[in-house]
């Protein structure tokens, strides 16, 4: 296994690779329930889809998505990323997928979170971060409002999911906010 470049209490962060793709990864796509709130289910993956995604990535400078382990048992349980990095205007979205349903709820996300958001202010020099939720997604809106992000607005009807056009509502920060 690549070295964690990341390690705090039980958690742990690497960049995504195919290592990645061994363990469980490929089986969270078809997750009805880890995809309740997104649009990744409408996107079908095989093995070979995710291992040419993970090849996209590599030289992608817009991107960096890091896997997220349970330390304890060393497992694979979600990812982080940032994506759409704009260097010039120093700011990134940050998105995340968090396939092990048993670790939903145990700070993971947080401890995890906090690693990306100082990367992305101290390693990248980014100034601004951003993310969006469905409206419905209680969890995800409470995560962005633990880590210090500030309600933006809302996107109407953005999101057709579950049968439904859904609001997003958008969250960012400002480096400066960063706690």
């Amino acid at each position: 296994m690549t070295a964690f470049i990341y390690k705090q209490d039980d958690v742990a962060l690497k960049i995504l690779s195919e290592i990645e793709l061994e363990g469980r990864y490929l089986d969270w796509f078809s997750d009805s329930e880890v995809h309740l709130y997104n649009s990744h289910w409408a996107r079908p993956q095989t093995s070979a889809d995710v291992q040419l995604y993970i090849d996209s990535i590599k030289n992608d400078k817009t991107k960096l998505i890091f896997a997220v382990y349970a330390l304890k048992h060393t497992v694979h349980i979600g990812n982080i990323s940032l994506q759409n990095i704009d260097h010039f205007n120093q700011s990134a979205e940050m998105a995340f997928m968090f396939g092990e349903r048993a670790y939903w709820g145990k700070g993971y996300a947080f401890i995890a979170s906090q690693f990306v958001m100082r990367h992305a202010y101290q390693h990248l020099n980014l100034n601004r971060l951003y993310l969006g939720c469905l409206d419905n997604n209680a969890a995800m809106e409470k995560l962005a409002l633990k880590l210090g992000f500030k309600p933006e607005g809302i996107r109407r009807h953005a999101l057709f999911n579950n049968g439904e056009f859904r609001d997003v509502l958008e969250f960012g920060q400002l480096k400066d906010e960063f706690i």
